[in-house]
């Protein structure tokens, strides 16, 4: 389309006008981006980091339990060895569950900080993230050690 009127004479460029004495400026506001990506780290953080809360406190009963009944004649018998079996599948499960759900909490709460799309929310869930995910860090070096050194034992 062409900026010429049919008599081919130019059309005049609009000029903006202002609003008319007394009515209401009309002010466009760019859309509030969602929080939803936060608030869903957030909630990720937390569960993550709560729910490795109540692993260590189970945990430390279990063990302060079984150290104070220790008796070697009842190892074999009255399903001993099937229920640590079952509590260290829960531990293994819970570890590397609990790695998995950290990195996402860490990496959604990244996105949502950068992103703006909940920012708060994503840094709660960022730190609660990272410090699960460090702490599962640490914790599978140290076992690593653990069972490197016992492997080293008869050598």
């Amino acid at each position: 389309m062409s900026d010429l009127t049919p008599a081919g004479t130019p059309v005049p460029p609009a000029v903006p006008t202002a609003p008319a004495a007394g009515a209401p400026a009309v002010v466009e506001v760019a859309p509030r981006k969602s929080r939803g990506l936060g608030i869903f780290a957030m909630i990720l953080g937390l569960l993550v980091f709560f729910a490795d809360l109540v692993i260590v406190i189970v945990t430390v009963v279990q063990v302060v339990g079984v150290v104070a009944n220790f008796d070697v004649s009842n190892i074999f018998s009255g399903g001993g060895l099937a229920a640590l079996g079952a509590f260290l599948a829960l531990l293994f499960i819970a570890f590397w569950g609990g790695l998995v759900v950290s990195a996402l909490a860490v990496l959604l709460g990244l996105i949502a900080a950068i992103s703006g799309r909940g920012r708060a929310q994503g840094v709660v869930g960022l730190i609660f993230g990272l410090l699960v995910f460090v702490s599962h860090l640490v914790v599978g070096i140290s076992l690593l050690g653990i069972g490197n050194g016992i492997g080293n034992i008869g050598s």
